[in-house]
């Protein structure tokens, strides 16, 4: 069959008188049907791969499907790859086979598209002429994961404590998958209008850093903290790819505070018992959150009123007024002013203590008023009876001793009671023995002076005098 023909020569013999009678010579060709090909089949292990770097094993099957003998070289031809094929057996029969092999690294484009196929097609020879088999192709299937994942993380703001501070984010987005992700990358934040990132795809196990900052409000100071929420995307093969969400909390200083200052506002300075002062409170929110509790000042003098706070309550910055009033009592005169201390508080936060002095306008004076009884003498020997009325025309409360100093006599207070109110009297009494030379002067004229103490200090009153007139009756026998 390899040689494509047979042709066989015959000699024909008989016998003639016991002789062999030979033919001619003739002979006959019979061709043949020479047909030479070969089929290849391909196979590949393992169907599934997962990652660039994977590789994959290929195995080419030749088998001579012809009537000939073929020869080497064997050899296949792979679009993806290089096969090689065993030099031995040099030549092989119909029917027999011969394998060749090849290995594939997958790439990422090979995992991005999803699968890889490659074609191949195998050679020989027969009779110097090449035989090529049929073509044959085997395809290999990607397991595909997108996976994005998201952290994000502060960059700088921790501890924020006043409205218009920034925060500023970092959102570091890994492409954890095994395909690339195709841009734009993005970050949608809860609280965040707007975060950068840089342009272009992702490939499996690169990670872009994306930015954002966050300005700080009132609400957040009031909250003690900023929770936001964020998730990135990309998209695969038209088809969105949706990272993880991750929080970030950041937590606020909150320092509440109340400053308190005290006036008055009329009845400085006070001079009478039942005078009115009337105070007022400027409450202050100082600190960084809004107050909500209500406020009240403790005064250790009076009662104070305080209006409610606003609607959603009371802003940093804001303030309120409270108000009082402390009607004057007789020992605030005395002492010559009052001082009060206040306190505002609202929940567990207390503002500074406060403090307002009044003065008042002391007027410490005292009246004598002296009397003599009787009015009249005649004789030496008789005797007057003075007395002497003591009142505090003041504003202030007189203390004992309460002496009388007088020309003529000597003056004995009492010794109670101890203080003399405002409009208070205490009686001193005395009494003066008329002498001749009284007789012939015709009265007796005496002056005298009162005194009492206030603050270690004497006050004394204005001169008093009483005259008492003689019956003159001249006599001689």
């Amino acid at each position: 069959v390899n040689a494509g023909s047979v042709t066989n020569v015959a000699t024909a013999s008989a016998i003639f008188n016991n002789a062999a009678v030979n033919s001619a010579q003739d002979s006959a060709t019979v061709t043949a049907t020479q047909t030479a090909s070969m089929s290849l089949e391909k196979t590949a292990s393992p169907l599934v791969y997962a990652a660039a770097g994977d590789v994959i094993s290929y195995s080419y099957l030749l088998t001579n499907t012809g009537n000939v003998t073929l020869s080497a070289p064997y050899t296949v031809a792979d679009d993806k790859t290089t096969v090689t094929c065993p030099a031995t057996p040099g030549t092989l029969a119909p029917g027999g086979t011969v394998t060749c092999t090849a290995t594939y690294t997958i790439t990422q484009t090979d995992v991005n598209a999803g699968s890889v196929t490659n074609v191949a097609t195998a050679s020989s020879n027969f009779n110097g002429a090449p035989v090529t088999s049929n073509q044959d192709d085997a395809t290999v299937t990607a397991t595909r994961t997108p996976v994005l994942t998201l952290d994000k993380r502060l960059v700088s703001g921790a501890g924020f404590d006043s409205v218009g501070d920034v925060i500023q984010y970092a959102y570091d987005v890994t492409n954890s998958g095994n395909v690339t992700i195709t841009g734009p990358i993005t970050v949608s934040d809860d609280k965040i209008a707007s975060v950068t990132c840089p342009a272009g795809d992702l490939a499996p196990g690169a990670m872009v850093t994306c930015t954002a900052s966050y300005t700080v409000t009132q609400a957040d100071i009031n909250t003690g903290s900023v929770t936001n929420i964020a998730t990135a995307a990309g998209s695969f093969n038209n088809q969105p790819v949706t990272s993880n969400p991750d929080t970030v909390t950041v937590e606020a200083l909150q320092e509440p505070a109340l400053t308190l200052a005290k006036a008055a506002v009329s009845g400085d300075p006070y001079d009478s018992v039942g005078d009115v002062v009337q105070y007022e409170y400027l409450v202050t929110n100082s600190g960084n959150v809004v107050i909500t509790d209500p406020i009240t000042v403790a005064d250790d003098k009076t009662t104070v009123t305080c209006p409610a706070l606003p609607g959603g309550g009371l802003a940093p910055g804001g303030s309120i007024t409270c108000t009082a009033s402390y009607t004057i009592t007789q020992a605030d005169v005395d002492a010559g002013s009052v001082t009060n201390l206040a306190t505002a508080t609202s929940g567990t936060v207390n503002s500074n203590q406060a403090t307002e002095t009044v003065n008042a306008t002391r007027s410490p004076s005292l009246g004598l008023e002296k009397t003599a009884s009787p009015l009249v003498y005649a004789a030496a020997g008789d005797v007057i009876s003075y007395s002497y009325l003591l009142t505090n025309t003041g504003n202030v409360t007189l203390s004992a001793p309460y002496t009388v100093a007088d020309d003529k006599t000597t003056v004995t207070c009492p010794a109670t009671p101890g203080t003399l109110a405002p409009g208070g009297t205490v009686t001193c009494t005395a009494t003066y023995t008329i002498t001749q030379t009284d007789v012939n002067a015709g009265s007796v004229t005496n002056v005298a002076t009162a005194s009492a103490i206030f603050n270690n200090a004497a006050v004394n009153s204005a001169q008093d005098s009483a005259t008492v007139t003689a019956t003159q009756t001249p006599t001689l026998s």
